[in-house]
C-alpha cells in the first residue's frame, strides 16, 4: 500500500479502493466486509474477525489480499494518469 500515502483522504482511498473491488465482491465478500469495518472504524483485526464471526487467521489473509488487489488497481490508475 505504498501509494496509499499518495492518494489523498482516507474518504478517497475508501472510494477508490470500493471501485477497484467491486468486480471481485461476489468471489471474495470477506474484503468488502472488512472494506465496510475499515470504514466504521474498526481497524483490529481482532476485532474484525470477532465481528465477522471468522477466525482472525482469515482476517489476515484477507487483508494481505485487499492490498494486493488495491495495489493492482492503483497502479493502473497512476498509469491511466501518465
Amino acid at each position: 500500500m505504498r501509494y496509499l500515502t499518495q492518494v489523498g483522504t482516507s474518504r478517497e482511498i475508501v472510494e477508490l479502493a470500493r471501485a477497484a473491488l467491486k468486480a471481485d465482491a461476489e468471489k471474495d465478500p470477506i474484503v468488502l466486509q472488512i472494506l465496510e469495518c475499515l470504514e466504521a472504524d474498526i481497524t483490529k483485526p481482532a476485532e474484525i474477525a470477532e465481528l465477522l464471526d471468522v477466525n482472525v487467521k482469515d482476517i489476515y489473509h484477507a487483508q494481505r489480499r485487499l492490498r494486493r488487489k488495491l495495489d493492482r488497481a492503483f497502479a493502473r490508475d497512476r498509469e491511466r494518469e501518465r
